[in-house]
């Protein structure tokens, strides 16, 4: 029994180590896309494989999917990455610590869960391929709550317990159930897809659009044959339980 609880008192005890993300090793990629396609991941499947807890920040995180990326793409399936920018590193991170709330937003709506400053990974990769509408020393807080806006718009767990959605990892639910409500409430249809291991889901992805005159309401947008073709899902999927993580992990 000594032994036993020992085991259990170690295991609360351990915390996942988090390493950095390493950066675009140059910027040198032209800044041009036909899209921008929302990546979002349910941390129930992507931290079967990852030791994972939640940001310090605020001790708690979205209900359902949290984001992943918004990523510039070409219709071809795809993107640019690691783009041409003025703005140093060190500024963009000033730029976003620099601002309490949207501090709140990234660790409750993309948090980093294995790695810490998992926007700033994303913004150098992803981000500046957008800087010819996220322009100047505020670029990426404006990039960052465009995306989150999108995020929050779909509201897309919501939508799919309505819809019968259970995260238990066994349910079976229609996949096209599922994307038709979807579609109601963005208003497009065709507009997303799933991505799965073994038809349990672990990403939800967009095709959206924004436009430099309007940068602050990005939109949804149909996916082309060729983008929607990239779910690999079968017509039934479940979604893993949902994670009670500690609030043991990065800053945000």
């Amino acid at each position: 029994m000594f032994i036993l609880l020992s085991l259990i008192a170690l295991c609360y005890a351990e915390q996942c180590v988090h390493d950095e993300f390493e950066l675009c090793t140059s910027n040198n990629c032209k800044v041009t896309w036909d899209f921008v396609l929302l990546v979002t991941t349910w941390p129930g499947e992507f931290c079967k494989t990852k030791c994972c807890d939640m940001p310090t920040r605020l001790g708690q995180m979205t209900d359902g999917f949290s984001m992943h990326g918004w990523w510039p793409s070409f219709s071809s399936g795809s993107m640019p990455a690691c783009c041409k920018y003025t703005t140093s590193r060190s500024e963009v991170q000033k730029v976003i610590e620099s601002d309490p709330a949207l501090l709140d937003d990234i660790a409750f709506y993309w948090p980093s869960l294995s790695r810490c400053h998992f926007i700033e990974y994303e913004y150098d990769k992803h981000g500046v391929c957008l800087t010819d509408v996220y322009t100047g020393e505020n670029g990426v807080k404006d990039y960052v709550n465009a995306a989150i806006k999108l995020l929050k718009k779909a509201d897309a767990w919501n939508v799919f317990k309505s819809a019968g959605a259970v995260a238990d990892g066994k349910t079976k639910i229609s996949k096209k159930v599922l994307l038709n409500a979807l579609a109601k409430k963005i208003g497009v249809e065709n507009a997303a897809y799933f991505r799965c291991s073994s038809n349990s889901v672990s990403e939800l992805r967009y095709c959206t659009t924004v436009l430099s005159s309007d940068k602050a309401n990005p939109m949804f947008q149909r996916c082309t044959d060729k983008v929607l073709r990239k779910d690999n899902c079968g017509d039934e999927i479940t979604f893993a339980p949902q994670l009670q993580l500690t609030p043991t992990g990065c800053d945000y």
